[in-house]
């Protein structure tokens, strides 16, 4: 099955048509989250690089854990491998995984952008509600009242 990450037996578990570890404690962005001391501080720490440094050692200045698999949950060590930034990234590419930050066209239309400002603006809905109606975060919606994004439209 792999090497065992013994002391980490209660905090993961073995999904067996994977082989994956999926770790079932504190995830932070879907990654594995655990804490260690250091000098007597209480840090937090990646799972996945705990687990890799437990069976391999340190990880090299610089380089990232990439999961073989494709899950981030995973904390099974024969799953992990090291590598820099764009190793990580020619990853991502070669599975399709790779999220740019843009897509083809935009989710929300000049339109709706004036509705969202003037449901805001002018009948005072709240940032939840819009953010609701729109299937969008607050985040986006507060952006566009601001004109921090979609600041051509008025």
């Amino acid at each position: 099955m792999g090497r065992h990450i013994k002391v980490w037996e209660d905090r993961y578990e073995v999904d067996p048509d994977t082989g994956c570890f999926n770790w079932i404690q504190s995830l932070c962005h879907g990654y594995p989250q655990a804490h260690i001391m250091i000098n007597g501080v209480r840090k937090r720490c990646g799972g996945h690089r705990l687990a890799w440094e437990r069976v391999n050692g340190p990880i090299p200045e610089g380089d990232h854990i990439r999961h073989d698999c494709d899950n981030r949950k995973c904390v099974n060590p024969d799953h992990l491998r090291t590598g820099n930034h764009q190793d990580n990234v020619d990853d991502m590419d070669k599975r399709k995984r790779a999220n740019r930050g843009y897509t083809s066209k935009p989710r929300i239309k000049a339109k709706q952008v004036r509705e969202i400002r003037f449901r805001l603006e002018v009948l005072e809905d709240t940032l939840v509600s819009v953010a609701r109606d729109f299937e969008m975060s607050r985040m986006q919606i507060r952006r566009i009242r601001d004109r921090q994004a979609w600041a051509r439209i008025d």
